[in-house]
């Protein structure tokens, strides 16, 4: 597909007009799909899908449209040059961005990932063996996904990458545990682990719950519920533009009035995930970006047209993390109940919010497989509660340990295609968190 993206860009190169510039964006994916029910498979496909993006450009002004590809060189030329036809008439029309951000001289980057995963029916037929028994519900997704970049000035660029994501939920009685494995390598006692944790889970869960009264608990903060909590900050809080217009929950942290505990050290790793090193107008972003260093604010993500408005350097395609990891602590896993003592294990959060982003304050409710311990040792699931508390106090003040074991956690998603979204990330023991509802 590198090569036929390639020409198809040279072609449309061709044909345009002196002071024109033309981008051309491709993304695309041959993708598994496996549906699984009550430990059985209830529908599998394939999905193949290519896009391109043409960004028109001609001084200050420029436009974009997407349109599907089908493979066929005559259709898709003739498609995209329609479609390069409309753009040329309504680009007169179109008033100057001051902030439009372009590479001046060509670039280029290449980077082909080894393929590594197993057949996709074979996996899951091995998926369902190990969780015989269980009432599994939840889907299988891996296969190819590929960027492309190419523009008149000559610059190019591609990327593919292979990866797989089990996202699943086990039933037993009216109630549930929640898991994921993603990755790029596929590792089968991996899984077994995660499912035996799932048994012992759900024969927990059949105890009695309990119901804890409002007020602040020690707790643990699993890989997953820490994703929700620093996926809060994701929503625009480490970007530039955010910061510089005051909208940010991380304002405190900047100013130095707060601070996080020094073993919080965030980075923004795109050379270590599967989204592009490059932007979409052919920047190269390929460098790690550090937030977060011991504590304290490091950089900010700058997008190009941040970097244009506020003559700052671009490090970034968009100002959200696409591939943050987290500094691993020293708490090993075998010890986790131990530390906790007495206090609430979080296996989960959804419906996280902001209730005060000014002050980094955070909502949620506790999610599947939640527990109250007592001296070390699990006495049975909690009932549904809500959280309250700032980032300030849970990554900062009263942050107590992280694990020594970091788990990789790709995004589930793909309502338009899958997410190329990842984050490595530890748990969390915390002295106290606040307990609402």
């Amino acid at each position: 597909m590198q090569d036929y993206f390639y020409a198809l860009s040279d072609h449309l190169y061709q044909q345009l007009k002196p002071a024109e510039r033309l981008l051309a964006n491709y993304q695309g994916e041959d993708s598994d799909f496996i549906r699984l029910n009550h430990g059985k498979i209830r529908q599998a496909g394939q999905v193949t899908q290519h896009y391109l993006t043409l960004e028109l450009a001609q001084g200050a002004s420029h436009l974009s449209s997407r349109l599907t590809l089908c493979g066929d060189m005559p259709m898709d030329l003739a498609a995209a040059q329609a479609v390069l036809a409309r753009m040329r008439q309504q680009l007169p029309h179109v008033p100057d961005d001051p902030y439009l951000n372009l590479p001046s001289q060509p670039t280029a980057s290449e980077h082909k990932a080894t393929d590594l995963l197993p057949e996709a029916g074979e996996t899951v037929s091995r998926i369902l063996q190990q969780a015989r028994g269980l009432d599994l519900v939840g889907y299988w997704a891996s296969g190819v996904m590929r960027q492309g970049m190419t523009d008149s000035i000559g610059s190019r660029h591609w990327q593919s990458s292979h990866s797989f994501n089990l996202d699943w939920s086990c039933y037993q009685q009216g109630q549930a545990v929640k898991n994921n494995y993603a990755g790029r390598q596929w590792d089968e006692t991996a899984l077994v682990r995660k499912l035996e944790k799932d048994r012992q889970a759900l024969d927990i869960l059949q105890r009695s719950s309990t119901t804890l009264t409002p007020g602040v608990y020690r707790a643990y903060l699993a890989p997953a519920a820490m994703e929700e909590i620093l996926g809060m900050l994701g929503w625009g809080d480490f970007g530039l533009k955010s910061q510089r217009t005051r909208r940010s929950a991380l304002l405190p942290l900047l100013e130095g009035d707060r601070s996080f505990d020094a073993k919080v050290t965030l980075t923004e790793a795109p050379d270590r995930g599967l989204a592009a090193t490059f932007t979409e107008q052919g920047f190269v972003v390929d460098q790690p970006v550090s937030l977060i260093e011991q504590g304290h604010f490091s950089q900010a993500l700058v997008s190009p047209r941040s970097a244009m408005e506020y003559h700052e350097p671009m490090n970034c395609a968009h100002e959200s993390p696409q591939s943050l990891r987290m500094q691993a602590g020293t708490l090993a896993d075998e010890e986790i109940l131990e530390a906790l003592d007495t206090g609430v294990y979080i296996s989960n959060l959804w419906y996280c919010n902001y209730s005060d982003r000014n002050h980094g304050r955070i909502t949620g409710m506790t999610r599947f497989a939640s527990f109250w311990v007592e001296k070390g040792k699990i006495i049975g699931p909690l009932s549904v509660i809500r959280f309250d508390d700032t980032l300030y106090r849970m990554l900062g003040d009263h942050l107590l340990a992280l694990t020594a074991q970091r788990e990789t956690r790709i995004s589930p998603s793909s309502y338009d295609q899958r997410s190329s979204r990842s984050t490595t990330l530890p748990g969390g023991l915390l002295r106290e968190i606040r307990l609402t509802l």
